[in-house]
């Protein structure tokens, strides 16, 4: 494409953190079934914590994402009238969740969207939480759109706000460690209140997302201060007993969060050993 005074450039996408979903794609056996049985009693919240878990064991799947499209698109955490598990804004957050979100350019709301399963088929959209261009997909939530101005905001796009809306994906966190794709162990300080089982779930899907922990041991020590250098000293000693494999710290990486409602939590994450037989590497 040719900008003014014949100067070459490449129009924006923004949709590259999303995940496309191909023309056909296989159900998960019993998935949408669980899914419709929890869904019929109200605990949607229990029915997303089995599509992500089922995201965290098999990777990215058409079928477990369709699957929060489904439970997702139009709600907002905690809606639903009669709702005995509503959805939580913990969920809506979900690392595993990012690949099938949409998001304002603006304001970096994102909300889900269920046009993506429908398309090809004739719909009406009323009041949408969101406009996108249907060239670059550029997107705007309703708070966030000119009056009377569909042009889409993207120098030289000359594309239109409407619909569909599709996901465009969130900007994820890296992982912690990006070295490999398996963790050997995990150690997570702690200042605050002790995390318990749901946080550390919460924790590993952020510091570890798209990585096979299935084998990690993890282990909570308290730390008022947080400090790094407490960390690798434990992680040393985890080395020098036997109880990770040769060179952990030089396979150690941590990132620091912050929690206003529970404290401080530093989570160093040990990549698997790339000496170890068996231990399948990305």
């Amino acid at each position: 494409m040719l900008a003014s005074g014949g100067e070459r450039w490449l129009m924006a996408r923004h949709d590259a953190e999303a995940f496309h979903f191909p023309d056909r794609f296989d159900p998960i056996p019993g998935l949408y079934e669980r899914l419709q049985e929890l869904h019929r009693v109200g605990r949607e919240r229990s029915a997303l914590d089995l599509v992500v878990a089922t995201l965290r064991r098999d990777g990215r799947s058409a079928a477990a994402f369709e699957g929060v499209l489904l439970l997702c698109s139009g709600r907002t955490a905690g809606s639903g009238s009669g709702v005995a598990e509503p959805i939580t804004s913990e969920q809506l957050t979900n690392p595993y969740l990012a690949p099938v979100a949409t998001e304002c350019v603006s304001c970096q709301l994102h909300w889900f969207s269920s046009h993506i399963l429908t398309l090809g088929q004739r719909m009406a959209v009323s009041n949408p939480i969101g406009l996108q261009c249907q060239v670059c997909r550029y997107t705007l939530c309703r708070d966030c759109l000119a009056p009377n101005d569909r042009d889409c905001p993207e120098p030289g796009c000359g594309g239109t706000l409407g619909t569909p809306v599709l996901p465009t994906g969130r900007p994820r966190r890296q992982p912690a460690n990006r070295r490999v794709g398996d963790i050997e162990y995990v150690l997570v300080l702690w200042e605050g209140t002790e995390p318990d089982q749901a946080e550390v779930v919460g924790l590993l899907d952020l510091v570890c997302t798209w990585q096979d922990r299935s084998a990690a041991r993890v282990t909570l020590v308290e730390d008022p201060e947080v400090r790094k250098a407490v960390g690798e000293a434990l992680v040393h000693r985890e080395e020098r007993e036997g109880r990770v494999g040769l060179r952990a710290f030089e396979r150690t990486r941590a990132v620091l969060i912050s929690n206003p409602r529970t404290g401080k939590r530093r989570v160093l994450v040990v990549a698997g050993d790339r000496s170890e037989p068996g231990r399948p590497h990305s």
